[in-house]
């Protein structure tokens, strides 16, 4: 420290003033207002509202105390021994604003998102109200659901003495010590998250008369430096050191006051597109590069097995694509291309890791470079709604690409609504079931989980650059492609899966794990974030310090962790593993089946309490019901998932009664060929569902019933018997609807022909046949469905294997 230097005049960080001011004409801007923000107004009594010294003293008083300015005292006194609707009188009294300045009127008629306060005034709803702005007030008490879409709302974090009554100075007015300490804190409330979340997304934050003494947010702005750059504190002018030292490390200050802010920022309106410029936060145009980077196998071995890339690489490997081995070029391009061109909308759907985000990536690339104007969906927290408005009005014809569409239903039902001739859309998902039942546009679906002979070439060429195919390395080019075919199904997915297991790539994967979960919170942190990306969730900061229960996302140990960074990226808000394939594997392979099976459960009892605050967090529950789902996770451990689907009633008791429960838990049995308990659970489903009125239809609890009777058909050793179950699983499945899950089941009747069918009677023999016939009538029915669709590959399948059947027993008849 240089000799006579004094610290208190160290110059504070320059505020760029026109980057505030831009940041609030976003309209995205939240204001957080403290006690210091209410001076210069005038309450009940024509007095200014007391500091909480003041406010001790008045409460020191009313209980006969000498005076005191420590206000947890006084107030923990006059809660537990003076009348309470004394002490609520002289907080009406004191805190029920009847004039604002015009400071305080010319700061609210800004266009904030939100208001959040710690005060128990109105101060700020009547400073909205002198200036025509309606704000509904409300506290913790308040169920957030509600109020989540709204702008125009203030959330007193402390209570608020509008409406309060005697009882609320516990339970709603954070007054005393025992208020802080109670379970309804605001740490703990259902408006946390969402407060997580509006900050996270917000232009700016600006703090106002805030001094940091709530222990709550504090803790949330320490823990989060990402968002200092954007945090802004309005400060009395002429704070002392102190104050200004301690601020500064959470964020920028103005140590201008109230007035001096409402001068800085008087006049400033929200950003406005009738000039013709197009603000998007959210839907941002996509830009094309034209860099020729050098390229490494480390960039094709990180998009290949983690999906992870630079998009000046991989626009310049589109360019070069007969060059550069770097990634499979999928056949649907040009067929999407086209249907663009005839002005059709389009649905990628593909399961997990299948490659749908690269294709939105090509398609995006090839509509720019011909001249369209291609919006992407970047930031899910933004403002959609208004960026579509804002390009509709704008562009002649525009093509807006979404991926993981059902996630955005507000988005899908103002397209709906709007209905813009001059908009094209792309969507992506893992199916468009929810798309479908929700919008009345027309699309033309594409599926791209299985790959071409083309495609499977391709993704030969790739590996034998990369030499990772270890045993395999020594095959030819057409035995690789076999090898592709029948061992990994033609799927992506799988053939990836197979690579990153491979016992080096598994070893480099551990040694980074050994690394992070030394520390329980960041190995339940990352367990959390692959849990968001198996259930087709957006894993932002928030809602994986939600679901997990720790703040140790925000931790910057973690995120500046080397391990850390190399399976995972962090974009702003979005926490993501290199590849949703990436973080399956991390599931299956770095954490033991007993921590998966307890951190689920863990899971799904916090999420349940919560799952209709916020889509994402239901769609995590109701995702980890799901056998389909559970059983990728936990593969083949029949303990562990029968363990986890017993423990699930008793974690969320309401599954008792459930159809859908019963259902998942009979697939489980099922799985590991347990016919009786199966049988036990299917039986339960349809007496739930029977008390349900009409209201559940049956058709997922005949699919599986028919499954099981198939698969006992097949067990069975008596022909007699065993064609009684084929017989029964027929006279369910001909009555269900003509779609892929019908037909999934159907394609086991090639097992039950090629080992049953020689020992059936020979009227069992006529009748099979005359089975096989009539669903083969109802392949060829038209219900609707598109053969591009996920599900409907199980038609054409069955359609094969029911002709195969056929022939084979016309040819044997001559």
């Amino acid at each position: 420290m240089l000799k006579g230097f004094d610290i208190t005049k160290a110059k504070t960080k320059v505020v760029d003033i026109e980057l505030l001011k831009r940041r609030i004409s976003t309209g995205k801007a939240i204001a957080f207002t403290g006690a210091g923000f209410s001076f210069g107004t005038r309450n009940f009594l024509d007095s200014v509202p007391p500091m909480a010294g003041e406010l001790a003293k008045k409460l020191s008083l009313l209980s006969n105390l000498e005076e005191s300015e420590d206000l947890m005292f006084a107030a923990d006194v006059a809660v537990e021994y003076v009348d309470s609707m004394l002490v609520l009188d002289l907080l009406k009294d004191n805190y029920t604003i009847t004039s604002v300045s015009s400071s305080h009127e010319e700061i609210c008629k800004l266009p904030w998102r939100k208001f959040f306060t710690t005060n128990y005034d109105n101060s700020i709803e009547l400073a909205c109200l002198n200036v025509g702005k309606r704000i509904e007030s409300v506290d913790l008490s308040y169920r957030p659901t509600n109020y989540i879409k709204k702008n125009n709302i203030c959330l007193h974090i402390n209570g608020k003495v509008e409406g309060a009554e005697p009882e609320h100075l516990v339970s709603r007015i954070k007054l005393s010590d025992s208020s802080y300490l109670s379970p309804d804190s605001f740490v703990n409330s259902d408006w946390y998250y969402h407060f997580k979340k509006d900050l996270e997304s917000a232009s700016a934050i600006v703090f106002m008369g805030y001094s940091m003494y709530d222990m709550d947010v504090k803790k949330f702005l320490f823990e989060n430096p990402e968002l200092q750059e954007k945090t802004y504190f309005v400060v009395r002018d002429g704070a002392d050191f102190k104050e200004i030292f301690t601020l500064r490390k959470y964020g920028q200050v103005l140590s201008i006051g109230i007035d001096g802010f409402s001068a800085l920022v008087k006049g400033i309106q929200k950003q406005s597109d009738e000039d013709g410029v197009i603000f998007t936060e959210s839907l941002v145009k996509y830009e094309v590069f034209d860099t020729q980077p050098e390229f490494r196998d480390i960039d094709s071995e990180r998009l290949f097995l983690y999906g992870d890339y630079e998009i000046e690489k991989l626009h310049d490997s589109i360019r070069r694509i007969e060059a550069i081995p770097y990634f499979i070029k999928r056949d649907i391009t040009p067929i999407c291309l086209e249907n663009i061109r005839k002005n059709n909308n389009i649905i990628i759907t593909g399961d997990l890791g299948n490659g749908k985000s690269i294709v939105l990536e090509m398609l995006a690339y090839e509509l720019t470079v011909n001249g369209y104007h291609t919006y992407v969906l970047r930031n899910n927290d933004g403002d959609y709604i208004s960026d579509l408005d804002q390009i509709s009005r704008h562009q002649d014809t525009a093509v807006v690409v979404v991926d993981n569409c059902s996630n955005y239903p507000s988005l899908i039902k103002h397209i709906f609504e709007i209905k813009a001739d001059n908009l094209i859309y792309i969507f992506a998902d893992r199916n468009s079931n929810n798309i479908k039942a929700n919008i009345a546009l027309d699309f033309i679906e594409h599926n791209i989980d299985l790959l071409s002979s083309k495609e499977i070439e391709s993704a030969v060429k790739i590996i034998d650059n990369l030499s990772t195919w270890h045993k395999f390395s020594a095959l030819s080019l057409e035995r690789k492609k076999k090898l592709v075919y029948e061992k990994y199904s033609s799927q992506l997915s799988l053939l990836l899966l197979g690579l990153i297991n491979s016992p080096n790539i598994k070893t480099k994967i551990k040694q980074q794990t050994d690394l992070i979960y030394s520390n329980p919170d960041h190995k339940k942190s990352v367990f959390c974030i692959c849990i968001c990306e198996v259930a087709n969730v957006e894993p932002t900061s928030s809602l994986v310090s939600e679901i997990s229960g720790t703040n140790a996302i925000y931790n910057i140990s973690l995120r500046n962790s080397a391990p850390f960074n190399q399976l995972f990226k962090v974009n702003g808000t979005t926490i993501k593993s290199k590849s949703s394939i990436l973080s399956l594997s991390l599931l299956n392979s770095t954490f033991s089946d007993i921590y998966v099976r307890d951190t689920l459960l863990e899971i799904v009892e916090r999420t349940d309490s919560i799952k209709d605050q916020d889509l994402e967090i239901k769609k995590i529950f109701k995702s980890l019901l799901r056998f389909h789902v559970v059983e990728r996770i936990l593969p083949q451990n029949q303990s562990a998932l029968d363990r986890y689907y017993e423990q699930l009633k008793f974690r969320c008791t309401w599954l008792m009664d459930s159809p859908h429960y019963w259902v998942q838990y009979a697939m489980c049995r099922l799985s590991f060929s347990d016919y009786s308990r199966a049988q036990n659970y299917l039986t339960n489903a349809y007496q739930k569902a029977e008390t349900k009125n009409g209201t559940y239809h049956t058709d997922n609890i005949d699919t599986q019933q028919a499954r099981l009777y198939l698969n006992q058909c097949l067990d069975h050793s008596n022909s007699s018997e065993s064609f009684k179950f084929f017989d029964k699983a027929h006279a369910l499945l001909e009555k269900l609807p003509n779609e892929g899950r019908k037909f999934r089941q159907v394609l086991l009747y090639k097992k039950v022909f090629d080992s049953k069918y020689q020992i059936f009677s020979r009227k069992n023999k006529v009748d099979f046949e005359q089975a096989c016939k009539r669903m083969l009538e109802q392949t060829k029915s038209d219900d609707g469905h598109s053969l591009n669709t996920n599900m409907a590959r199980f038609i054409t399948s069955a359609e094969e294997v029911l002709s195969e059947i056929i022939n084979t027993i016309m040819l044997e008849r001559k």
